[in-house]
């Protein structure tokens, strides 16, 4: 019995913490329900296992992206690069770009397929993987920066797929590497799977916006019944942030007026598997989707303020997806090089993981709240006192 246990206690995918993603695959592929998906002190989603349940297969072990896939050093070239965006304003307007999320979306509902991206669950306070069989599409489109928690969402996707059905599953390109290798595992056919990944900035802990949200909803006396991290209030080049309570309270404004949305434009608390990721690299998705912020480089005479979206294809599959699309004000073909701005240089990311380190000893030692509001509150005055200044000196002229 010791030494059945002691096998149990090897298990690699719990001895990973610096490079695991909490993207479920091993949750999703035990067929005892051994592994679950829980918050370490830091809040963010490692898998724990129930030893009375593991009978030690290591299946675990075989669908974990991490320890299988090889991910190539610089970037690839593989790929057609595309700066576009829907005709339909209403769609551009609840979209954080240019709407290609929900332009591919629904393209896969039309052909009575499913879709997969991250809503947030305001019952449960987490950001969750959920398909449009269980909710609109209006609770999965937009950019939500928290880690998602996937649960075991993989065996979802693979009951939908045996069933003939067309799926898109977007998710970071963790999300979308883990999902890829449980359904390798499985022995799944993806001939009607669409695998779209999102430039990923690297994600926070759900646990610590829960701790800003209880603290903002304490200010307003009211529960969050919404929030927006991409309002485009003051236009989509803008990242600002939108607050909406219960008793009818709404706030609203740029990023550097609050404390959770400022960390996380500051990298300085994010999951630590971030701070090495080269997934960005690795083509395993059919598309990447995201803003298209090299507009600025690549046409510098454009003040489009609605929002743009990049799309990089990256297989066949990919391009017939985008070819479906009828519906676009305009697409057009730009060159790799107008997409560079997504890939983070490897020394900067050795950086800001130190100083990751030092903010989280903090935190765990004295609350996440205390922490922001002594780390950030003069900078935030600071910019606060800056755009004072312009709106002044505005009226003046």
């Amino acid at each position: 019995m010791l030494l059945e246990q002691e096998m149990k206690t090897t298990l690699r995918i719990l001895e990973i913490e610096e490079t695991c993603t909490g993207c479920g695959g091993c949750v999703s592929v035990c067929a005892k329900n051994a592994l679950s998906l829980k918050y370490n002190e830091e809040g963010f989603y490692y898998p724990l296992l129930d030893e009375e349940k593991c009978v030690d297969c290591k299946f675990c072990e075989k669908a974990c992206h991490v320890l299988n896939n090889i991910v190539p050093e610089k970037p690839s070239r593989n790929y057609d690069a595309y700066m576009l965006k829907a005709k339909d304003k209403d769609i551009v307007r609840k979209s954080s770009s240019g709407g290609i999320f929900t332009l591919l979306a629904d393209e896969i509902i039309r052909q009575n397929g499913v879709v997969y991206g991250a809503r947030y669950n305001y019952e449960k306070e987490r950001l969750e993987h959920a398909s449009s069989d269980d909710c609109s599409l209006d609770d999965l489109r937009k950019s939500k920066y928290i880690e998602s928690y996937s649960g075991d969402i993989f065996k979802d996707v693979r009951k939908q797929l045996i069933e003939g059905r067309k799926v898109l599953f977007c998710g970071t390109p963790c999300q979308i590497e883990g999902l890829h290798k449980y359904l390798e595992v499985k022995r799944v056919v993806t001939t009607n799977l669409l695998l779209v990944r999102f430039v990923c900035h690297g994600v926070p802990s759900n646990r610590f916006f829960t701790e800003y949200k209880h603290y903002e909803e304490a200010k307003a006396d009211s529960k969050m019944v919404y929030f927006d991290f991409r309002p485009k209030t003051r236009g989509w080049r803008n990242s600002d942030w939108l607050m909406i309570f219960a008793n009818g309270k709404k706030e609203t404004g740029p990023y550097y007026y609050y404390y959770y949305y400022y960390y996380f434009q500051l990298c300085s608390l994010l999951r630590k598997s971030c701070y090495s990721c080269k997934r960005v690299f690795h083509d395993v998705a059919d598309i990447t989707i995201g803003d298209f912020w090299g507009i600025g480089k690549y046409m510098p005479d454009n003040k489009d303020q609605e929002g743009i979206s990049m799309a990089l294809v990256h297989s066949k599959k990919g391009f017939n997806a985008l070819n479906q699309i009828s519906d676009f004000e305009y697409v057009e073909r730009i060159p790799v090089e107008a997409t560079d701005y997504i890939f983070r240089e490897m020394a900067e990311r050795v950086f800001l993981l130190d100083k990751r380190c030092n903010i989280m000893t903090k935190v765990l030692k004295n609350g996440y709240m205390k922490v922001a509001q002594k780390t950030l509150r003069f900078p935030m005055l600071t910019w606060r006192l800056k755009n004072f200044v312009k709106k002044l000196l505005g009226r003046k002229i």
